[in-house]
Formats: structure tokens, sequence, C-alpha cells
């Protein structure tokens, strides 16, 4: 600040002091706000250089970074990918596309699968439901482990102890009758469907499809497929897996023909 000489009669005094800003209650407290106004005012500046804001991309201007990089066809529904956006994307391209849409999609819930030489589909990640070929490949593995009858019932057994400890079934109590109800059987392709119903508890009845298949000596193995009705109208996250119970229940009925083939 231009500092004012003192002359003789006159005190000693400052341009800012002058200006209202030199020492007294008023100045400190002036001096004091801008001080702090410079403070906010890096912190938030050094707040918006974190890196992980720095290098968050959306993920559709991503994906087309992808098409564009490796020459592929990306399709994808626009909703599935709303509001999404990737942390260090750069550092997810790989040489290999496959390899580079896992890094990208998978901690996004998204999965994707080759429809054409170059073009991919992305979808969301459904975890009830798999290929043609997931499923021949898991049902592989299933027999594999338990190539025989004798191996079968040992872990079947496990697993029935193991299910009745769980919902804590005690097998020794005392029944009441099961009243069953049993509608007319429709029958399908290698199996059947029935509409059925038993009295669990007095005045309580569980109700069910049963999915049946034609062929094979009885005993069948059982799969349970919990369904309900929601409070709210809208859609349940749960409801979406109601459209893959038919084909999952058929899948298995037929499978049972295969089990029969080797015992």
């Amino acid at each position: 600040m231009e500092m004012i000489k003192a002359t003789r009669g006159k005190p000693f005094i400052s341009t800012a002091r002058q200006n209202g800003l030199g020492n007294g209650k008023n100045s400190n407290s002036k001096i004091y706000k801008i001080v702090m106004f410079f403070c906010f005012a890096n912190l938030s500046f050094c707040k918006a250089q974190q890196p992980e804001e720095v290098y968050k991309k959306p993920l559709k201007e991503i994906l087309a970074s992808v098409e564009k990089t490796y020459h592929v066809k990306l399709k994808y529904d626009d909703k599935n990918i709303k509001d999404m956006s990737v942390n260090y994307a750069t550092w997810r391209f790989t040489s290999d596309v496959k390899n580079t849409l896992d890094n990208i999609l998978k901690p996004l819930d998204l999965i994707y699968r080759q429809t054409d030489q170059n073009t991919y589909e992305i979808t969301q990640y459904e975890y009830y439901r798999r290929s043609d070929e997931e499923g021949k490949k898991h049902l592989d593995e299933l027999l594999s482990a338990y190539p025989n009858a004798e191996a079968f019932n040992k872990r079947k057994k496990e697993l029935r102890e193991c299910i009745l400890k769980a919902l804590g079934i005690n097998m020794s109590a005392k029944r009441t009758s099961l009243n069953p109800i049993v509608r007319p059987k429709v029958i399908m392709d290698g199996y059947s469907v029935e509409n059925v119903a038993f009295e669990s508890i007095t005045g309580y009845f569980v109700t069910g499809t049963l999915y049946k298949p034609i062929k094979g000596k009885s005993p069948f193995p059982v799969i349970l497929c919990p369904m309900g009705i929601f409070i709210t109208n809208m859609i349940h996250p749960f409801q979406k897996i109601a459209d893959a119970i038919g084909p999952i229940c058929n899948t298995a009925a037929q499978a049972w023909q295969r089990w029969v083939q080797l015992f």
C-alpha cells in the first residue's frame, strides 16, 4: 500500500487506513473474512482435483471409444446404462476387446455376449438366467461329480441333513394331516404340470405348480422355486425371475431323464 509521509502537525497515516482498512475492529474483521474466503476457495479447488473425479467418464462415452478402438459394434439399451460412469476408464483398456469389456462392465453389473464376429450385445446381469451352453456345461459338471448312484445318494443325504437343520425342521415332531389338493394334470413335451396345495399347519395352505418328468422311475428329486405377491403395484426386481421359472422347471424335468439312463 502507498504510504503517506508524516508532516509537521499531521499524524502519520496510510492509504489503507484512510479507506477504513487500518487498525481497529472493523479492519481486522474485514481482513479475517478475506483470508477465510481464500482458504475455502483453495479447499474447494483441491476437492475438485480428486483423481477418481478427474478420471471418471460416462459409460456411453467409453463404449463409443471401445467401438472405435477395436472396430466392433456394441448393442445396448440406453436405459440400462443411463447415468452410469466408469472410474479410471483408460486403464481398463487392454489388447483384447473381451478382456476390456469385462474390466468395464463387470463392476457395473453388466454383461455382454457375442452375437456376431464383430458384434456384442450388452445387458444387465441376470443371475438366474443362463445360456444353453452354460446350462449344458453345468449339467455335465454335476454328472461328473456324481458318476454313480452311490455318490449321488451320499451327497443327497448330506444335503437333506443340512436343509433340515437350516430350516429348523424336527422330523420326530408330531405331524398333522396334509389334506392335499391336486388339480387335473396337463401333459407337455416330456413332462406334466399340476396345480397342487397342502395344509402345512391347520388352516394354512401352501400352493404351487408341480412339474414332473413323464418318463423315469420315482421317487424324483424336487426343486423348490418360491414365489409371492408384493404389496406395491410397482414391478419388484424379484418378479423378473418369474418369467424364467417355467423354462427352468421344464429343463429340470427333462434333464432328469439323463440321470435315469445312468442309474
